[in-house]
């Protein structure tokens, strides 16, 4: 299978203290046919979100072993650029915009409905799509959009494997990235 065939999946990382929150939010994304991954506390979700990359970061504001807003600034100070959605329990606006100065995208406080979590997630999704769709490196171009890679404009053909280290590679360019980021 070529890499420009694959089905694209967003993936979603959920980084939330309370487990049946992060169960219930992964219930509802992978309904709509999103890949997750639910971590607990805040350095997990750290780490995760440093090591691999995402297509979105979903990161509730009552994370128990580290500070929500510090685990933010720490992504925002990284090379991380992973658009990122807070929840909140409170609807404070001194909440959404302390989090907004940080380099969140999106604010959305619980309750919410299943519908409106979808649709702000895909929302974000499709206003960063645009600066995501292509990264260059020099004269290799790698789609992440369509998954085709060129170089100098020519189209290499490439395994679905080779793509994904490829893809891997272009995205954390200029970071050290440790063996066991590669066999995952």
């Amino acid at each position: 299978m070529s890499a420009g065939k694959r089905a694209l999946r967003i993936r979603v990382l959920i980084t939330a203290a309370d487990i049946r929150t992060a169960a219930s939010i992964r219930a509802i994304l992978e309904k709509e046919n999103l890949s997750c991954d639910a971590v607990g506390p805040g350095k997990d979700g750290l780490q995760m979100a440093l090591a691999y990359d995402y297509d979105i970061i979903i990161l509730d504001l009552t994370l128990a072993d580290i500070q929500a807003y510090r685990m933010l600034h720490r992504l925002r100070a990284a090379p991380v650029r992973t658009p990122l959605l807070i929840l909140s329990a409170r609807d404070e606006l001194d909440r959404n915009i302390k989090s907004r100065g940080l380099g969140a995208d999106e604010f959305l406080a619980k309750p919410f409905g299943s519908r409106e979590l979808s649709a702000r997630v895909r929302a974000i999704m499709r206003r960063s799509k645009a600066h995501r769709s292509t990264v260059r490196t020099g004269k290799l171009m790698v789609n992440l959009a369509t998954g085709g890679v060129s170089v100098n404009g020519q189209p290499v053909r490439l395994t679905l494997k080779e793509y994904c280290i490829l893809e891997l590679l272009s995205l954390r360019k200029g970071t050290v990235l440790k063996k066991a980021v590669f066999l995952d």
